[in-house]
């Protein structure tokens, strides 16, 4: 080739290679713009140690961040330093001069789930600084124990002299904009500040009720437990341990049942009452009737997706959102412990359990990987509860729980109590450790009513 040929031929490489950076580098910044148009903005908020004003949230499905959030903003336009943490994250605040906390509260007075470990901290941990505080809790007031939770650390922040209030205690019923509004006009008057408070719009399109077809419901078992098989009429986003909001003819108030997803459809485990009004409802329902709900997303509670191990510990129709988890196609080694009455008690979901436990084990995957379960029964032969299983496991517990893995509960609050109880003790025997450490790293999930 002359030397001629050679030069215009690598010019029109060198044209072509030019003009493909240059389509890729607009390409890419036009993909950061849309982004960016679809993305809020991110405020940019202080470090603990420098703030003058904390604030601390508790929230089971992160609705009460938004208030924070715009709280933060407009302390920030103030000029003052402001960090925002969650409850179970409190700790010493050298510079602190104000703690604002605003929190829901979960099921039956209950803390929401990153907001459980808050009061053992808040006695472990002492202020030296005298600190001025004002709680604002969110609930319903559909429910018995309304913000009971901002009760009780409204409480705990007044038995400690170091904390001053500024504002009495306020409850902000389903979200209100304007309740919210005017107890930001109250603390401006209260304290001279000018806080310019400007609310994100509300997305509540998840929560709209949805149709949903009955597939099958399964007659009751030993226990007055049924299967109620849904399939959405149109095309909805959900995971299992997501919740299901029904409310039932002629009441107002919902209850939520915890979902399993399998083959699209949502498949929930409802124990019968006698004097229940909403399961009575569903285990009326036949196949082919058509189901008014809401599915509210609970991204806390879904099934980890970058972990070794997973352990699934249940009792009773906890079982529920697992049924869906065991049925994911991942390479996640799965152990599931179950509690219940008797082995005839098992019956209503062995079925499901067993087949999709043998689906991930014919993977060709690693080597230590493992998919099982193991069932204790409270009027068996031999007298055992979930914990116990556990308990005669406590060195694979240890071993789990150093490597990473991941320990999921779902059931009554009595249950977890004991599982955490013995979680706790393991932890502390093997590994030297409080289960605290661990729960922060997000190694303990749980979803108990």
């Amino acid at each position: 080739m002359a030397y001629g040929q050679g030069s215009i031929l690598w010019s029109i490489i060198l044209a072509i290679s030019s003009a493909s950076l240059l389509f890729f580098i607009f390409s890419g910044i036009s993909i950061y713009i849309k982004r960016q148009k679809i993305k809020e903005p991110i405020l940019a908020l202080n470090s603990i140690n420098e703030s003058k004003f904390i604030l601390l949230v508790g929230s089971e499905f992160g609705n009460t961040y938004r208030y924070a959030s715009a709280v933060a903003k407009a302390i920030k336009a103030t000029g003052k330093k402001v960090a925002i943490t969650t409850l179970n994250e409190y700790s010493y605040y050298p510079k602190a001069e104000y703690v604002l906390v605003f929190t829901s509260t979960y099921g039956d007075g209950d803390p929401p789930s990153n907001g459980r470990m808050f009061e053992k901290l808040f006695y472990e941990v002492k202020q030296t600084n005298q600190i001025r505080f004002s709680v604002v809790g969110f609930g319903s007031l559909d429910y018995p124990k309304y913000c009971h939770f901002a009760i009780k650390i409204d409480g705990l922040l007044h038995s400690d002299l170091n904390f001053i209030p500024v504002h009495s205690l306020v409850k902000i019923d389903d979200q209100s904009d304007s309740a919210f509004e005017e107890w930001v006009r109250s603390w401006n008057k209260n304290t001279g500040m000018n806080w310019k408070v400007s609310l994100s719009k509300l997305k509540k399109e998840s929560s709209h009720n949805k149709s949903f077809t009955v597939i099958e419901r399964t007659a009751l078992n030993i226990d007055n437990t049924s299967l109620l098989r849904l399939r959405p009429k149109e095309n909805i986003c959900f995971h299992s341990g997501d919740l299901f909001n029904v409310i039932p003819p002629g009441d107002s108030l919902a209850r939520q049942y915890s979902i399993a997803k399998i083959d699209g459809d949502i498949l929930l485990s409802i124990k019968w009452k006698p004097k229940g009004v909403c399961s009575t409802y569903l285990c009326s329902l036949k196949k082919g009737d058509i189901l008014l709900a809401g599915v509210q997303e609970n991204v806390n509670f879904h099934f980890p997706k970058k972990t070794s191990s997973v352990w699934l510990i249940s009792n009773g129709t906890g079982i529920a959102p697992f049924l869906g988890m065991l049925d994911t196609n991942n390479n996640t080694s799965i152990r599931l412990n179950w509690g219940g009455r008797s082995e005839v008690s098992f019956d209503l979901y062995r079925e499901i359990v067993e087949r999709s436990l043998s689906q991930h084990n014919l993977k060709d995957v690693r080597q230590d990987y493992y998919a099982t379960y193991e069932l204790a029964f409270s009027q068996g032969k031999e007298k055992k509860y979930v914990q116990d299983l556990l308990s005669d496991k406590q060195v694979e517990v240890a071993k789990t729980l150093s490597d990473g893995g991941v320990f999921m509960l779902c059931g009554s609050k009595a249950m977890q109590s004991f599982v955490t109880n013995t979680l706790q003790e393991i932890s502390k025997i093997h590994l030297d450790q409080p289960l605290s450490d661990f729960e922060k790293k997000g190694q303990l999930l749980m979803d108990c009513y």
